[in-house]
């Protein structure tokens, strides 16, 4: 059984640049260094037939725009003319991912998140690790998905596939206490090699 975070299921999205910005990236899209590895395991899985989960509700909004804000940095253009016309590619690329995720929705099987996390919180507060790129504990959101993920029935082993640190951060202990197997989005393509 796998599942995707909502990053990982966005960074399978070319973003188009149009061409009044595409002299400020140089380039006529912008896309994760992971959408390959990702595109070839939705591939593999549909070949198979096998059933791609993910999580709702969901804020689609403000994890395309985390994806926006991300693609943007790694591209190491000059912020002072990215400035100037920030806002409106922004709008333009969120709006891009928005309608990308509802043209998706219909190949991933849903799993309720969870409201019940009091538990789960207490685990990674007594178990904190100081994380690179975001907060030591996991956001609420995330802690419904491990949650929600961890009460779904499933005969076969649960596999989470995520983007955010807060999940493959503490993968030895999800895995420990919860029974779900994280695999960082870079790494996704080798469950079917």
């Amino acid at each position: 059984m796998i599942a995707f975070d909502d990053c990982t299921i966005l960074n399978s999205c070319s973003i188009v640049i149009r061409k009044s910005h595409q002299i400020i990236f140089s380039k006529k899209e912008l896309k994760s260094k992971h959408k390959d590895k990702i595109e070839y395991l939705f591939t593999q899985l549909n070949k198979k037939g096998e059933v791609k989960y993910r999580f709702v509700p969901s804020n689609i909004g403000n994890a395309s725009l985390r994806i926006v804000n991300e693609l943007i940095e790694n591209t190491g253009v000059n912020h002072v003319m990215l400035d100037q016309l920030a806002n409106t590619f922004k709008n333009e690329a969120v709006e891009q991912l928005v309608k990308y995720n509802a043209k998706v929705e219909k190949d991933f099987k849903t799993i309720q998140k969870s409201e019940n996390i009091e538990e789960i919180k207490d685990f990674f507060k007594k178990n904190e690790r100081n994380l690179t790129k975001q907060k030591n504990i996991p956001e609420n959101d995330d802690l419904s998905i491990m949650q929600a993920y961890a009460d779904y029935p499933s005969k076969t082993e649960k596999i989470l596939i995520s983007h955010d640190e807060h999940f493959w951060g503490y993968k030895d202990l999800i895995k420990q206490e919860y029974n779900l197997r994280i695999i960082e989005e870079w790494h996704c393509h080798k469950l079917i090699e």
